[in-house]
């Protein structure tokens, strides 16, 4: 799962510092070439308090509501899902 998102929302935030944010882009693409430096720069993020493990499915599953795809003129009965 590609988590550039969360993490900038936490830097964005200031949950996280610059300079952590830095390492983390300056070792991480993102993509799945991405290895040890990555994981390693990530890391201190991983286990945070309050952390939903569900949290991936709150976007299809909100999405995949016909009164929502109705709400925001998206194509009907089409299967959404998150970035990959």
């Amino acid at each position: 799962m590609n988590d550039k998102g969360s993490l900038e929302f936490l830097w964005n935030h200031g949950v996280m510092s610059d300079e952590m944010w830095a390492n983390i882009n300056e070792h991480c693409s993102f993509g799945p070439s991405d290895g040890v430096l990555c994981d390693e720069a990530k890391s201190p993020f991983d286990p945070l308090p309050g952390y939903d493990p569900c949290i991936e499915f709150y976007v299809p599953n909100y999405f995949n509501r016909l009164e929502v795809q109705n709400a925001v003129h998206a194509r009907i009965n089409t299967p959404w899902s998150t970035c990959a």
